[in-house]
């Protein structure tokens, strides 16, 4: 579930003693912004452009459900010669953000250094999530184009299974699992029913097909990814022994 998505930006005095809070952009789902289209079906993506003074830090904020799954990918820019397009990326909570903000020291669910970057991160519990650029230089002002997508796409999934084929004895099942997070599970089921169950992505199970009646059956490969997303391909098959 995603309540909203906004940008804003803060500076930090010193740190611990005297912080200043501004926001300098922010945009509900509901209320504008610039809604995408989205780069893979089903996932809704958003841009948002953040300039980022010398000594402060902006953050793109959504509110996000445990379990959920994110990705995005950012570039940073400047007016310098030779560029100076580097600013710390990092990703927190509501509550480690705002001890970032105080000079604390904060959990960082995923940091990097970086100009141009991509990333993805699985939500660990409800809150209100904090994509932070942080802009140490002190005297450059960067740009940062930032995407950010909430992954709603299942995984594809490829296997030698042919519709319509007719089986007999023990048949070598294989099959290639690809999503952007890691698979979490793969099922094989016959007529409805699962016959074995694995992890990751690649499936391989030696199928005895004497153990069934002959005639026609349905045969399933499910897979679902670590944020909740699953695929179910579906094959009639005739099994003759």
């Amino acid at each position: 579930m995603v309540r909203r998505l906004e940008g804003q930006s803060q500076k930090r005095l010193v740190a611990g003693v005297v912080v200043v809070v501004a926001v300098v952009g922010a945009f509900l789902i509901a209320y504008g912004g610039r809604l995408l289209s989205p780069q893979h079906s089903g996932d809704p993506t958003y841009h948002h452009t953040l300039t980022i003074s010398p000594g402060t830090a902006s953050s793109v904020v959504w509110e996000l459900e445990q379990g959920l799954g994110v990705y995005g990918v950012f570039n940073v820019t400047s007016p310098t010669s030779p560029p100076d397009n580097v600013v710390n990326f990092f990703i927190c909570d509501k509550e480690s953000y705002n001890a970032w903000v105080n000079g604390s020291s904060v959990t960082r669910y995923l940091f990097r250094t970086a100009s141009d970057s991509s990333f993805k991160f699985r939500i660990p519990h409800h809150s209100t999530w904090y994509f932070v650029f942080d802009n140490n230089a002190t005297d450059v002002t960067k740009v940062v184009q930032v995407t950010v997508s909430q992954d709603a796409t299942p995984p594809d999934i490829e296997t030698n299974i042919v519709g319509g084929a007719t089986y007999s004895g023990v048949v070598s099942v294989h099959a290639t699992i690809t999503d952007r997070f890691e698979i979490s599970i793969v099922e094989f089921l016959v007529d409805g029913a699962v016959v074995t169950t694995t992890m990751g992505d690649e499936f391989a199970y030696d199928w005895d097909t004497s153990l069934w009646a002959n005639g026609e059956h349905t045969v399933t490969l499910r897979a679902a990814d670590s944020v909740g997303n699953s695929r179910s391909i579906e094959y009639k098959v005739t099994i003759a022994n």
